[in-house]
């Protein structure tokens, strides 16, 4: 029997195959051991991603903390919709307003709300300097900047306007500036001024964004950082499917002109059905073209349904996702007893995307170890797939939301499915079925090891890619690795 294939013969194997199934052939490399590998990729056709790690929207996974990080990275995060959308807007917004550039939708108050109100911001929001407007709008005519030494709990009854600094004491200062500067000129007069924040206005006084030294800092300490055109950090959220039509509309609504979302993932369990091709794709579309906002739609894992789920619903700035049940915490496979192999299903579904000009995210079923998962995802990239989402890798991280608990001895973190009980109790069910008592339970809750920084865990999965690609397949990006067409051998078990 054949047992090796290159990756464009893949669907000559005779049978479906698991990441676990292969291993790759190693070919001449003609790369210095200091070659600097670039990890560019796509996430859509439209953004540009500087490595190919997202996040699962999950909520154990995924919260602004996470999205941060992956985006200072150059990777991206996505945040799931087991929240109300009040909340995920929020955490949006948090994501938006982390400092990474100029800050052009400030949150600001007016001189007349109370220090409590300050407060408030600075707890949910997690700042404490904030600008302060004539009107409390964000772009409205400047009266002062109230800093975090000039209040606290002991001020909350007073007038904000009784502990900011004016209008007149910032152009004293040095803090005001009348145009806004490029990055390197906002540094220089932040360092003259020996003072951490910026503040611009326009010719009129009123305020256009403000700048402080974390947003000069973030550049430089992040060069890869996935950034929008304001110099804010991209993410992704994500949206259900048809079982809740008003949730779907207003949630995609609200993310998109709220929180400035950058992509819209659709999460339902089976996305080749009438529900998400028509309903779905209706409610979505008036939002997403209006704004031009890209979609990922998923989760498939065969030919056909890539066809008409890319037929159907996509653009060419949109992306299919690929996977159900490969994960090691989905008992999808079990339960029902469908599902293609996940390697197969990347292949199947990336070569109809290619066909039709769209872009391909493997879901699942890489690893929960930087050392497990590099290797599969090298194999799914080979696959066809453009970008890796990932959930039990980085449940275990700081960043990941939940907390830490000690297990006989071993710090750990709790990780489960969107379909497992708890995950349906936290809103999960509304991927699976519209009335979650009627949702089959298709996931299970594990404990995973806490690994610390999730900075940590990419910067070992990247290193781990970036030797793979340089000694193995002698690629000097990932276009150069998808287009090696590489061997690999089927295992015998």
């Amino acid at each position: 029997m054949r047992y090796k294939y290159r990756f464009s013969e893949l669907g000559k194997v005779p049978f479906a195959l698991e990441y676990d199934d292969i291993t790759l052939v190693s070919r001449y490399s003609e790369l210095p051991p200091k070659y600097e590998i670039s990890l560019e990729t796509y996430l859509t056709n439209k953004i540009k991603l500087n490595g190919p790690l997202l996040s699962s929207p999950m909520p154990n996974v995924t919260g602004p903390e996470m999205c941060i990080a992956l985006g200072l990275t150059g990777n991206m995060g996505v945040l799931p919709k087991t929240m109300s959308i009040d909340e995920q807007v929020a955490q949006g917004k948090r994501v938006k307003r982390y400092s990474s550039g100029f800050i052009t939708d400030p949150v600001v108050l007016s001189p007349e709300d109370s220090i409590s109100r300050a407060l408030e911001i600075k707890r949910e929001m997690g700042f404490s300097t904030i600008p302060v407007t004539h009107d409390g709008t964000p772009h409205g005519k400047l009266e002062g900047l109230l800093v975090k030494y000039a209040y606290s709990e002991r001020y909350k009854d007073e007038k904000v306007k009784d502990r900011m600094l004016t209008f007149e004491e910032l152009e004293e200062k040095g803090i005001l500036h009348y145009r806004r500067p490029s990055l390197p000129e906002a540094e220089e007069i932040m360092r003259q001024n020996n003072f951490g924040k910026l503040v611009i206005v326009d010719e009129e006084g009123n305020l256009d964004s403000i700048a402080t030294w974390a947003d000069v800092s973030t550049r430089e300490e992040h060069p890869y950082a996935l950034l929008d055109k304001d110099g804010r950090i991209m993410y992704g959220a994500a949206v259900g499917g048809p079982g809740r039509v008003e949730d779907l509309e207003e949630r995609a609504k609200r993310l998109i002109e709220e929180a400035k979302v950058d992509v819209i993932f659709v999460e339902t369990a089976q996305a080749d059905s009438m529900g998400v091709m028509e309903l779905t794709k209706k409610i979505l579309e008036d939002y997403t073209q209006s704004y031009d906002i890209p979609v990922v739609w998923g989760n498939i894992d065969n030919r056909k349904s890539a066809e008409r789920l890319i037929s159907k619903c996509c653009e060419s700035r949109d992306a299919i996702k690929v996977g159900i049940g490969p994960g090691s915490i989905c008992t999808t496979r079990e339960v029902t007893g469908f599902g293609v192999p996940q390697l197969t299903a990347v292949y199947e579904c990336s070569e109809v995307a290619r066909e039709y000009g769209v872009r391909t995210v493997a879901d699942g079923g890489l690893g929960n170890t930087a050392s497990k998962a590099s290797g599969n995802i090298i194999k799914a990239l080979c696959a066809g797939a453009d970008a890796c989402m990932l959930g039990g890798l980085f449940a275990g991280t700081d960043e990941a939301p939940g907390e830490v608990i000690e297990v006989e001895g071993r710090k750990m973190k709790r990780y489960y499915g969107m379909a497992s009980v708890e995950g349906l109790k936290r809103g999960g069910g509304t991927r699976y079925y519209e009335n979650i008592k009627d949702a089959v339970v298709q996931g299970k809750e594990i404990m995973v090891p806490y690994v610390g920084s999730v900075y940590d865990v990419i910067y070992e999965v990247e290193k781990n890619l970036k030797y793979s690609m340089r000694v193995h397949a002698n690629a000097k990006n990932i276009k150069e690795l998808k287009d090696a067409d590489l061997e690999f051998v089927i295992k015998i078990k």
